[in-house]
């Protein structure tokens, strides 16, 4: 019996960090993602969120809904159903189509 009680747990523990990982690791290594303009941006997550790297362009995409880009200074995000905005002081960049997670269980809505 406590055989079965100790595999019950591994198996739960396991789908759990499965669904964790899942939900917070959804950009797929090497994913890219198109601007409005056509700009081309590698993508990573990390446990702040995601990162898009342009030609010498750096956006960071936090789990709270905020931004940083060393370029354009500190913004927000947001995802709507036609894909997902930054906002800074002086630009918005638009990623129409496309949906990224940062980490967050898509929690920054427009």
């Amino acid at each position: 019996m406590m055989k079965h009680l100790f595999s019950a747990f591994v198996a739960m523990a396991m789908a759990s960090h499965i669904a964790d990982s899942q939900a917070t690791d959804s950009v797929a290594p090497n994913a890219s993602y198109l601007d409005g303009k056509g700009n081309e941006y590698a993508a990573s997550i990390n446990p702040h969120g995601a990162v898009l790297k342009s030609a010498g362009i750096a956006i960071y995409l936090g789990r709270t809904c905020d931004a940083y880009s060393p370029q354009y200074g500190t913004g927000s995000w947001g995802w709507a159903n036609g894909g997902f905005l930054v906002t800074f002081k002086s630009l918005t960049i638009g990623f129409p189509h496309q949906e990224i997670e940062a980490g967050n269980q898509h929690k920054c809505e427009l």
